[in-house]
């Protein structure tokens, strides 16, 4: 009663391995919502949930499609490529076209997110490397994206900067990075400067999430950890640090496969 249950399976397609996958809202002309995936066979693929099958194929023009990410207020969706470049398609009701290409600038994009507006899109990379677009304003440069910042993660010793696996971008700029050393970073985005740095798990964190007003972000990774940060109190602020960290053990659950659906 009231638990879990599997609503629907779809087959998977050979050759043609999912990466990330991407869940708009559910609409009056998609009750069902809308399901994209992409993959390192470079394609990005929106899927047909009525008939659990892919509904149409789009070449992610810039190789095999690390990750990907959607906006559903302004209809984009993002996807994140090996040549180190994002496309930003639209979504409209018969699939995706206004195509737009982030020039590559770095190594292949590991992470994407929008900010809460849609107007702004961050993107963590295999090299270490954040970088920030803008919307440009309304009417002829509604679909252009200005580069609007870029840094790199420290190395802190290492030969090589950290994958960035996961980011965020929360309001005023605040991007926060998951990474491949342990630590989960607050930069403000509008200048590229870190305001805190965490080393809250012993090995990779690989995702990031966040509350609505963005007040409190999750982060998870290898290690079975959840990390919680929050904003400290004002009286709590001697030194000026800015969040607060609170481990959480992830009990690992029994192996068990959810219920099927009502057929």
């Amino acid at each position: 009663e009231g638990g879990w249950f599997r609503e629907a399976y779809v087959p998977g397609v050979p050759d043609t391995p999912v990466r990330r996958l991407a869940l708009g809202s559910r609409t009056a002309s998609h009750p069902d919502g809308r399901l994209f995936s992409c993959g390192l066979h470079g394609v990005v693929t929106e899927w047909d949930l009525a008939r659990l099958s892919p509904l149409d194929n789009y070449d992610s023009l810039g190789g095999a499609a690390w990750s990907l990410a959607l906006h559903a207020g302004s209809a984009r969706l993002a996807a994140g490529c090996e040549d180190g470049g994002v496309t930003v398609f639209g979504v409209v009701e018969e699939g995706l076209e206004n195509v737009y290409r982030l020039p590559a600038r770095g190594g292949r994009v590991l992470s994407l997110a929008f900010s809460s507006s849609g107007g702004q899109l961050v993107a963590g990379g295999a090299d270490g490397s954040v970088r920030l677009w803008a919307l440009g304003g309304g009417g002829a440069a509604r679909h252009t994206w200005r580069h609007s910042c870029q840094f790199v993660l420290e190395s802190e010793g290492r030969k090589r900067p950290p994958l960035v696996w996961d980011v965020l971008l929360l309001p005023d700029s605040l991007v926060v990075t998951a990474d491949s050393s342990g630590r989960v970073c607050f930069y403000d985005g509008r200048h590229g400067t870190l305001v805190n740095r965490f080393r809250s798990h012993e090995a990779d964190v690989l995702a990031l999430a966040a509350t609505g007003d963005g007040s409190h972000v999750f982060a998870s990774g290898v290690d079975h950890k959840v990390s919680l940060f929050t904003p400290q109190p004002e009286e709590l602020k001697p030194h000026q640090q800015p969040l607060a960290i609170f481990n959480l053990a992830a009990p690992r659950p029994p192996r068990q496969s959810l219920p099927e659906g009502p057929s």
